[in-house]
C-alpha cells in the first residue's frame, strides 16, 4: 500500500510541476511586438486535455499520428457544431441508439494516469500543436480532418466522409462540406 501511495504522490507531483510550468508558457503567449498578429491562447487545462488525448488515443502511434490526432482536436474546436474549448471537445458525448457515446473513446473508459516517455512526447506534441507547429506532411495529408477511427473498426459514418490518410492504425477523414470551418 505504501508503494502505491508513493507512486501516486510522485505522479501527482510531476503533474502539478508540468501543469505549473506550462501555465506560464501558455497564458503568456500573446506577442505584443506585433499587434496585427492574432495569437490564440489556451489555458493550462486545455493543454493538459490535449496532451491527455494524444497520450490515450495515440500514445502508441508514430509522431505523425500523434500530431494528426492533435490536429483533429484543434480542427473540431474551430469548427461549427463542436465546442470551442479543447476539454469540452474531447469530453463531448452524444446519444446513439439510447446509449451514451464519447467522441474520443478514452473519455468514456477508465483512464490510466499518463506516465513515462509517451506522456512526455504527448506533452511536447500538444505544446507544438497549440503553437501551430506541425510537420508539413501532417498538414498536407490530414489538414482539415475532424474525424478518425482505428483501423480495426468500421463506423457507419466513415462512408459519408472524405478519407484522407491512414497513419499508424488510425484512418483520418474530412467533412465533405468544408464550409463548416470558421475562419
Amino acid at each position: 500500500m505504501l508503494k502505491y501511495i508513493s507512486k501516486s504522490f510522485i505522479l501527482f507531483y510531476i503533474f502539478v510541476i508540468t501543469l505549473t510550468a506550462s501555465w506560464a508558457y501558455i497564458d503568456n503567449k500573446y506577442d505584443e511586438s506585433n499587434e496585427d498578429v492574432v495569437v490564440e491562447t489556451y489555458s493550462a487545462e486545455e493543454y493538459y486535455c490535449l496532451a491527455s488525448t494524444i497520450f490515450h488515443e495515440a500514445g502508441n502511434q508514430p509522431d505523425e499520428g500523434k500530431e494528426a490526432v492533435a490536429l483533429v482536436v484543434l480542427n473540431r474546436s474551430s469548427s461549427d457544431g463542436y465546442p470551442t474549448n479543447i476539454c469540452d471537445v474531447v469530453n463531448q458525448k452524444t446519444r446513439f441508439k439510447n446509449k451514451t457515446v464519447c467522441q474520443f473513446s478514452y473519455a468514456c473508459e477508465k483512464k490510466i494516469p499518463p506516465y513515462g516517455v509517451s506522456w512526455k512526447k504527448s506533452l511536447d506534441v500538444a505544446k507544438n500543436a497549440l503553437d501551430g507547429i506541425f510537420d508539413g506532411k501532417v498538414l498536407q495529408s490530414v489538414g482539415n480532418s475532424i474525424y478518425y477511427h482505428a483501423d480495426y473498426v468500421k463506423p457507419g459514418w466513415s462512408k459519408e466522409k472524405i478519407f484522407m490518410k491512414k497513419i499508424g492504425n488510425h484512418l483520418f477523414y474530412e467533412e465533405k462540406n468544408l464550409t463548416q470551418f470558421n475562419s
